[in-house]
C-alpha cells in the first residue's frame, strides 16, 4: 500500500509524546484528509496546509442507513484514508434538509468504497448522489490542552468540490463540522489558536462546535487570537 504525506503526518501526531510539539516546515504541505490533532500538545505552522484539488465520482448503486460500503462509478482517483462526504450533486434536492455522511475511507475493493461508520441517511442514484473529497485542515474531536500557532491554511476553495455536508455521522445534528473547516474543534476543551491564516474554505475558516439539536458538540475554554 502507498503511504501518502497526509498518512506519514497523521501518524507523526499520533506518535507525538505528551505535551510534545509538531512543527510544520516552511513550505506547502498537500493533504486530502483531516489532520488529527491529539490532546496534550502544540501545532507550530510555520507554512502553508493545504488541501488538494477536490475530486468526485458518482454513486451506482444506492446505499442504505446502517451500511457503509457504496460502489462507486469509479474509485480510482480515492485512497485509503481520504476523508469524504457522500451528497447530492444536485442541492436542489436536499435543499431545506440536506443530507450527507462523511468519514475517512477505510478499504477500497475495484469500485467499492468502505467508510469508518455506518451511514446514517439513504443515498440514492436517482438523487445523483455523489462520493466528494471533503477534509478539514486539523481535526480536533474530544480532545484537551491543544495549542496552535501561525500558518495559513488553505481550503483551495476555487479547485473544492462544492458539498455541504450536515449529518454528523454517528449522531443527529444540523451541520458536519468535521468537514471542509479550517480548522474543526468538537467537544474539545483547553484549546488556544493564535495568529492563524485560515481561508477559501466552502464551510467554516475556523468552527467551534456547540449544542445542534441531540448532539452535543459543545467546547468549553477555546480561546482565539489575532487570526484571520
Amino acid at each position: 500500500m502507498r503511504i501518502n504525506l497526509w498518512q506519514k503526518l497523521n501518524a507523526a501526531l499520533a506518535a507525538l509524546p505528551t505535551y510534545g510539539k509538531a512543527v510544520f516546515s516552511e513550505g506547502t504541505f498537500s493533504i486530502l484528509t483531516s489532520l488529527i490533532v491529539p490532546s496534550n500538545c502544540e501545532i507550530e505552522i510555520h507554512g502553508r496546509i493545504r488541501v488538494a484539488n477536490g475530486q468526485s465520482t458518482a454513486l451506482t448503486a444506492n446505499a442504505i442507513i446502517g451500511a457503509n460500503q457504496i460502489t462507486v462509478a469509479s474509485a480510482s482517483g480515492f485512497r485509503i484514508g481520504d476523508w469524504v462526504c457522500i451528497t447530492a450533486k444536485a442541492l436542489a434536492v436536499h435543499y431545506g434538509n440536506w443530507i450527507c455522511d462523511s468519514g475517512s475511507i477505510t478499504n477500497i475493493v475495484g469500485n467499492v468504497v468502505t467508510l469508518s461508520a455506518n451511514f446514517q441517511y439513504n443515498h440514492n442514484v436517482a438523487d445523483a448522489d455523489i462520493l466528494a473529497s471533503s477534509p478539514s485542515a486539523l481535526l480536533l474531536s474530544g480532545v484537551s490542552r491543544v495549542k496552535i500557532s501561525g500558518g495559513n491554511l488553505d481550503g483551495n476553495k476555487a479547485n473544492a468540490i462544492l458539498v455541504y455536508p450536515v449529518g454528523y455521522m454517528g449522531a443527529t445534528s444540523n451541520e458536519e463540522w468535521r468537514s471542509n473547516c479550517g480548522i474543526a474543534i468538537l467537544q474539545s476543551t483547553d484549546i488556544e489558536v493564535n495568529g492563524v491564516y485560515s481561508h477559501d474554505w466552502n464551510l467554516h475558516n475556523i468552527a467551534v462546535g456547540f449544542r445542534w439539536t441531540a448532539t452535543d458538540m459543545r467546547s468549553q475554554r477555546v480561546h482565539i487570537r489575532n487570526c484571520e
